[in-house]
């Protein structure tokens, strides 16, 4: 048998998109809810910029709220209110 190695993953390797096929197919196979799926709600201006945003996982039919940000400039503005709003009614 091999040496085996646990680290940290590096920026730009694709781990994770093989890990997530990896835990999809599992999911498939057995019917337990083991796939992690991340996901996002983008807050955009009326010109389509964006100056915020949510991301949150799926697994199993309950959601988790991962990361909430908003650009400097706007914030203090009740963005992340509504975001978190958006994701409680979703």
């Amino acid at each position: 048998m091999s040496e085996l190695i646990i680290r940290e993953m590096e920026n730009g390797e694709e781990f994770a998109e093989w890990f997530s096929d990896l835990t999809l197919r599992e999911e498939q196979e057995t019917g337990d809810g083991v796939h992690l799926e991340e996901r996002f709600l983008v807050l955009s201006n009326e010109i389509g910029d964006w100056i915020g945003g949510l991301r949150y996982s799926m697994r199993g039919g309950v959601a988790h709220i991962l990361d909430i940000a908003v650009t400097p400039e706007e914030r203090h503005l009740g963005h992340g209110h509504l975001l978190v709003s958006a994701f409680e009614t979703r």
